[in-house]
């Protein structure tokens, strides 16, 4: 039998638990990850596949296993279970098999991808590149938000692109979501955008005809921004087009109100692109 190499992150001498790691866990390319059943057991709702049913006595002798997966998906697995941070970011084929793997090791994936936990970096990494699938994933767990991170790159989609595997995988709630997305972002901007900064009573520095001059400027701008691509338009944009109309307001109500009014759509659109 070949000899095993230790894991560089989980090796007889890593500073993972108070006692001794008390099982060897080697991976089918013969890593070996020196954990501890105590911190498995904590986690697992299957004792690990059945491979232990109660926690081994501590000072006992080491018990080893030997498992299907790779050593990269065993390093994710492990890393998820002790909630420690990631060297370096695991390949997304790693991350997919791993997570599908929490399954078989009765590890709860909406409890351990979530903000916050050292998973949910790499996949928000892997989103950029590969959003489709990072949320057919999201989808099939609920996880609700690591799904609205990858949407920001899947509004552009062709949903031709959504193949029968992406749609079984993330479920019909996600895909109605993804496939309703990017015309509600439209919809939801238009309607931002139409509602101008609102109007005081007319006095004698700042008559009725002075107000329309700022509406009518306000009208021209937002034609401009939604004439572009909108379901995905930076807040900074929708700042950067619509605060430069205060520079031809001499009222001090006015450009109060544009003020508050630009700050509106930006809180409003925020919040919106961090949904689904």
């Amino acid at each position: 039998m070949a000899t095993s190499v230790p894991s560089p992150a989980f090796h007889p001498t890593a500073n993972l638990d108070s006692y001794p790691s008390d099982i060897v866990v080697t991976s089918s390319d013969r890593i070996a990850f020196y954990v501890h059943s105590r911190r498995i057991l904590s986690v697992s709702t299957n004792h690990f596949a059945s491979l232990l049913i109660q926690p081994l006595p501590i000072g006992g002798k080491l018990k080893v296993f030997l498992l299907g997966e790779d050593s990269q998906v065993l390093n994710v697995v492990f890393h998820t279970i002790y909630l420690k941070p990631f060297g370096q970011s695991p390949s997304p084929v790693a991350v997919f098999v791993a997570i599908d793997a929490f399954n078989k090791y009765g590890i709860p994936v909406d409890q351990y991808i979530r903000p916050n936990t050292p998973l949910f970096p790499p996949l928000l990494a892997h989103a950029a590149n590969d959003p489709l699938n990072v949320y057919a994933v999201a989808g099939q767990y609920n996880l609700y938000e690591l799904a609205a991170a990858a949407s920001a790159h899947l509004l552009a989609l062709d949903p031709e692109d959504v193949t029968d595997e992406h749609a079984v995988r993330m479920g019909p709630i996600y895909l109605k979501r993804l496939l309703l997305l990017r015309p509600a972002r439209k919809r939801l901007l238009e309607e931002l955008l139409l509602q101008g900064p609102s109007e005081h009573p007319p006095t004698p520095q700042c008559g009725v005809d002075n107000q329309r001059r700022t509406g009518r400027q306000w009208d021209l701008m937002i034609t401009n921004l939604l004439s572009g691509p909108t379901p995905n338009l930076p807040s900074a944009t929708i700042q950067a087009t619509l605060s430069p109309i205060g520079n031809h307001i001499g009222c001090r109500d006015c450009k109060a109100a544009l003020d508050e009014r630009i700050q509106q759509i930006v809180t409003n659109w925020e919040k919106a692109r961090k949904t689904i």
